[in-house]
């Protein structure tokens, strides 16, 4: 039988791609991801630059533009309580109320200044800058009427004091003069001193009047009235007075009356003129708090409701974006989920079927695309196992069809199955050449049996037929047959040549052989057979048609 070694299968039968870099499952999942990270990354800087543009706009919101307004709307205010408290203080005189006035004056200041620091464009600066020169023009108006009103409030504390005079020199001078005095002169004075008393009151209260109607004319007219009555009264005290003390009474009575007089008409120019200045210092207040009102307020919640808005446009427009990058980064990661498992499945399928194929028993076709990843290694692996046994298979069935020569290489020393079948075609080999041995030497056995069955009279004959048979069916070159002479007890046994085939007799004559005597002797001796391996030249040779040769081994 002639060795022969199995081949390995084809391998190639799905072919491989020789790249530098493999897009691996994890490379695939790696860029999948990383593409998604990166999608979020971006989008959350998006997102998050939205959320910085609310930031600004609530921080200007919270920082400039509702400061802004509250500082317009503080202006306001404190302008409506500088004119409640001017106008109280202008009624009752409370100085506390002046001190409010002046109070609400500096607050004027003060959020004038923190609106002019938080303005920021040319328009508020105009417009803080106008408001504050008529919040100059009307301070100054106010503070002048403020001087006017305490010139009124002198006036008529001077008006009170010569009042108080004459009263004095009334109750306390006159009265008592007159109490004392009868006749008609007694009626006389008492009518004079009671119609002067009455006029004074008279021009007191109707000059309260006056001021506190803030100017009626018709209060004036009474005044003036009451101060002419007093001036025929006071007249008539002149005219009636016959004794030194009556003269230097009326000369008193006149000297106060006259400052009466004299202080009402200031008091009233100094009313009519702090009126006047008042209704200046009025229509500055509304032109102010018309600018305030229609342009400072105005501005002020235009900008608060634009801010507002650009917030809540900014919020929604973020939210739009969040939710549209949410649903893109869903379906991205859906997408790429599909896809990556759809890489992983369909290879897996096929290695899913080839696998069952190879539990069968059956070779797989792997026909199916083979993906260069970890899955395109398990594919190569398992067509290298199936490459394998089909190798294993063909070494099988040359072993079973009896080529016992064929080889199989194994893998490692850990190839069980290819250890194992190599072990087997050993044992087989083993028992079938130990099968041929015991065959062929059944075979001889019986055929020398046969042939000594079949003629046992002529022994020279017998001992040629087998020697010959011996030698054909060893396939000898050189043979020959001694057999063992009858001898006594006292002689020493021999061997006699019966039988030779390719021996030259001439260089052998002696035919009877001692026991011990040269090899065949001591083959004899030993009961053992010799096997020469170096046979010297001279030794012996195989005759034959064609000429002397010596054996060789």
């Amino acid at each position: 039988m002639s060795e022969e070694k199995i081949p390995s299968q084809d391998s190639n039968r799905v072919p491989k791609k020789d790249k530098k870099f493999r897009l691996t499952i994890a490379n695939r999942m790696g860029i999948a991801f990383g593409g998604i990270l990166l999608l979020i990354l971006i989008l959350g800087f998006i997102i998050l630059y939205q959320f910085r543009k609310v930031d600004k706009s609530t921080d200007l919101l919270t920082e400039r533009n509702f400061p802004f307004q509250l500082y317009a709307l503080d202006l306001a205010t404190t302008m409506d309580e500088q004119k409640a408290s001017l106008i109280r203080y202008l009624v009752d005189g409370d100085q506390a109320q002046k001190e409010e006035y002046q109070a609400a004056e500096k607050r004027e200041k003060v959020i004038l200044d923190k609106l002019s620091k938080l303005s920021d464009t040319p328009y508020e600066s105009e417009i803080i800058s106008t408001i504050s020169d008529e919040m100059d023009s009307l301070n100054k108006q106010g503070a002048y009427v403020i001087q006017l009103d305490s010139e009124v409030d002198r006036n008529y504390y001077a008006i009170s004091e010569a009042i108080d005079g004459i009263d004095d020199l009334l109750d306390k001078e006159i009265g008592p003069y007159v109490d004392v005095l009868t006749g008609e002169k007694r009626g006389k004075m008492e009518e004079v001193a009671g119609e002067l008393e009455t006029g004074i009151q008279e021009s007191l209260l109707a000059l309260a009047e006056y001021i506190l109607l803030k100017g009626n004319l018709e209060s004036k007219e009474e005044y003036k009235e009451a101060e002419r009555n007093l001036q025929i009264w006071q007249e008539t005290f002149i005219r009636i007075a016959e004794t030194a003390d009556e003269v230097g009474w009326s000369k008193s009575l006149n000297e106060n009356m006259d400052e009466i007089i004299e202080k009402a008409d200031l008091l009233i120019i100094n009313f009519d003129k702090r009126n006047a200045e008042y209704q200046k210092y009025s229509k500055l207040e509304s032109m102010t708090d018309e600018h305030i009102e229609t342009e400072l307020l105005t501005h002020a919640a235009s900008m608060v409701n634009d801010n507002t808005s650009m917030i809540n446009r900014i919020s929604s427009d973020a939210n739009i974006f969040i939710s549209i990058s949410l649903l893109v980064v869903a379906l991205l990661a859906v997408t790429a989920g599909i896809l990556i498992t759809r890489s992983i499945t369909r290879p897996v399928k096929g290695l899913k079927n080839s696998v069952q194929t190879l539990s069968l028993g059956k070779i797989p076709e792997f026909n199916f695309r083979r993906s260069d990843d970890e899955i395109g290694d398990m594919v190569d692996v398992l067509i290298h196992f199936s490459d394998d046994q089909a190798s294993k298979a063909q070494f099988a069935e040359q072993i079973g069809q009896g080529n016992y020569n064929s080889d199989y290489s194994v893998h490692s020393k850990e190839d069980l199955l290819g250890n194992g079948l190599l072990k087997m075609r050993d044992n087989l080999k083993l028992s079938y050449e130990k099968d041929i041995k015991r065959n062929w030497a059944n075979e001889g056995y019986a055929k020398f049996v046969s042939l000594l069955r079949s003629d046992q009279e002529n022994l020279t004959a017998l001992t040629d037929q087998i020697v010959f048979s011996l030698v054909e069916y060893l396939d000898a070159n050189q043979a020959s047959l001694f057999l063992k002479e009858q001898t006594t007890d006292d002689e020493e046994p021999t061997m006699k040549l019966m039988s030779c085939y390719a021996w030259n007799r001439k260089k052998h004559l002696k035919d009877t052989i001692e026991i011990g005597e040269g090899l065949i002797g001591q083959s004899w001796r030993e009961e053992k057979s010799i096997f020469l391996t170096d046979v010297p030249n001279d030794f012996i040779k195989i005759t034959s048609g064609l000429g002397d040769a010596n054996p060789r081994c």
